[in-house]
């Protein structure tokens, strides 16, 4: 399942991004497939979605039962015993804390940036007059592990998207949290490089590399209900295709499943 997610991840950074650049720029004409750029978007993202369904079904539905048989459990924080949930609080207040940026998105500043490929927390705030204020909070991945492992029991994990959820009222005091949604975007990341001599390709290499950070967002997923006020404003904001947005019934990227053995 890990492997499977990376790989349509990569398909969607590179072969669809292609694909929706090419609709973009009114390309019409049919390819071997027998379909122009536009359907062909349109059938691979139907496809998805079922894809999508069938996964989730199976992680929850199998995979979750048969790791717990085997005595690997995957915790969420109500389920924490006291002991576990002191570590936590000890590990959010010295290793997660102080790498967090909370990034506010109102009327005087601008949306923030989501990168590719990373968790995000999307956040509904209320002051103390009860005004409705919007963040972001990027969850660290790439900083520190995915997969905590917990004490006092051998195979229990809990996922760090959800300590930071649990802990989101230490990032903004004196507001009220009404409502957060994990999400994660998807971006084009291919590499438009016209061949001339060799000095112009390693130049365009560079040009395209550092554009690319900033490339379309082609899979926008979100682990909620489409229909929620952040979800509404996310789409919005991030200017995603209707077809290109997935409700995720679980942890949105499972590409931990393939580290989960390594969790020290």
């Amino acid at each position: 399942m890990g492997i499977t997610q990376s790989n349509v991840d990569e398909f969607f950074m590179v072969r669809v991004a292609s694909l929706t650049k090419l609709s973009d720029a009114g390309i019409t004409t049919m390819d071997m497939s027998g379909m122009t750029p536009k359907e062909q978007l349109t059938a691979i993202n139907e496809a998805e979605h079922m894809a999508v369904k069938k996964r989730y079904n199976t992680y929850k539905n199998q995979l979750i039962p048969l790791l717990s048989a085997a005595g690997i459990e995957l915790k969420s924080m109500g389920k924490l015993t006291d002991k576990q949930v002191d570590f936590i609080t000890r590990y959010f207040d010295d290793e997660i804390y102080p790498i967090l940026t909370p990034m506010a998105d109102d009327s005087s500043r601008p949306f923030p940036f989501i990168s590719n490929n990373s968790l995000n927390i999307s956040v509904l705030l209320k002051d103390e007059h009860n005004k409705n204020l919007y963040a972001s909070v990027r969850v660290p991945t790439g900083v520190t592990d995915r997969i905590i492992k917990l004490p006092t029991e051998v195979n229990s994990f809990i996922l760090l998207e959800d300590v930071v959820m649990a802990f989101l009222p230490k990032l903004f005091p004196g507001y009220t949290i009404k409502h957060t949604l994990v999400f994660r975007v998807i971006r084009d990341m291919d590499l438009d490089i016209a061949e001339r001599d060799a000095s112009d390709v390693l130049l365009a290499v560079k040009d395209q590399l550092k554009a690319r950070e900033h490339g379309k967002v082609v899979r926008l997923e979100i682990a909620g209900s489409l229909t929620s006020k952040l979800s509404r404003r996310l789409v919005k904001k991030l200017q995603v295709a209707e077809e290109s947005i997935y409700e995720i019934n679980g942890p949105i990227d499972l590409t931990f499943l393939k580290k989960i053995t390594r969790v020290n």
